[in-house]
């Protein structure tokens, strides 16, 4: 997640094998070849410079999109600017300043928001963010004339979500549906995107996985034992590329699109697989060595010297009921 009162936007000029632009920016996408078939025409509601491509797809070519990426320096955000282009232009903002938010998008035809919290803090809490927030980038956005809007939400996002532990519910995925209808309010063909769990560096779940519980427990805590709980882990570089695809085509304004990676996983067996592949419980043959060789096998040196150890199955995917 960015930081809401630091820099999270960027303005970029795509190149031709650009998709799109980066965080809080502007992107312009950029074709592989002359505007001259008619299929190509499109209507120019703004007839600015911004507005026009202009170049043959090279990388000095312009494909007409400025897109504004709001939280572009979060964990998302990165590997989605890193597909929209390579000229990025920052501007500081706040998320309660109506003015900055303006300066941000009065010159771009796309905006992305990626802005989302699932912790509170004494400054901002979820209505803040996930409901306030979004809902005053939509206005602000259809108010600058812009014509996408791409709005990041949650993927089990519901008005009254399962107890599982609260009696109420969850109050992000309450918070998330809430922002989902403010933004339909405000910007009517705004995109929703729904994504599932994402994993890259610096994700907050292999990483949780891998270190956390396994510096302070033997075992991980999961409501029971993970059997009943179902992950389609995605690649952040694949959510990246989804919402640059989105980008590019003005057909999937007003739908609703959820991302999940091609498996599904019991989480309890995803626990199981990453405790065994970083050695958190010592194998067979990793008892019997020196003490001095056990530091090996978790860098997996000793294992690719000597072979001793075979990497672990990974976790059996679980067939979808319908």
């Amino acid at each position: 997640m960015a930081a809401i009162n630091r820099v999270a936007l960027k303005t970029i000029y795509l190149s031709p094998t650009a998709v799109c632009s980066a965080g809080p920016v502007r992107v312009q996408h950029q074709p592989s070849c002359q505007y001259s078939d008619a299929s190509e025409l499109r209507v120019i509601k703004n007839p600015t410079t911004v507005s026009l491509k202009r170049g043959t797809g090279g990388r000095s070519s312009f494909n007409g999109i400025v897109c504004t990426v709001f939280g572009s320096t979060g964990f998302l955000g990165r590997y989605v600017c890193n597909r929209l282009g390579k000229m990025v232009l920052f501007h500081p903002f706040h998320l309660r300043d109506e003015d900055s938010l303006r300066k941000c998008m009065k010159y771009s035809n796309v905006v992305v928001n990626l802005i989302g919290r699932d912790w509170e803090t004494k400054n901002f809490t979820y209505e803040d963010v996930n409901v306030e927030g979004a809902q005053r980038i939509a206005r602000i956005a259809h108010e600058c004339g812009v014509e996408r809007l791409i709005h990041i939400s949650d993927l089990s996002c519901c008005e009254n979500p399962t107890p599982i532990l609260l009696e109420e519910g969850s109050r992000i995925l309450k918070s998330k549906w809430k922002g989902e209808q403010a933004v339909r309010q405000e910007f009517p063909t705004a995109t929703i995107v729904r994504p599932g769990t994402v994993y890259g560096q610096e994700d907050r779940f292999f990483n949780a996985l891998a270190s956390r519980w396994r510096k302070y427990f033997r075992g991980i805590p999961i409501v029971g034992k993970g059997e009943t709980i179902i992950k389609q882990p995605l690649w952040a570089g694949d959510f990246g590329g989804g919402i640059a695809a989105i980008v590019k085509d003005p057909s999937t304004a007003g739908k609703i699109y959820q991302f999940v990676g091609p498996e599904r996983f019991k989480l309890g067996d995803i626990v199981d697989w990453m405790q065994a592949y970083i050695r958190v419980q010592p194998m067979k043959m990793a008892s019997r060595m020196h003490w001095e060789m056990k530091l090996f096998s978790a860098y997996e040196y000793y294992m690719q010297q000597v072979n001793e150890f075979d990497k672990p199955k990974p976790p059996t995917p679980v067939e979808m009921v319908v």
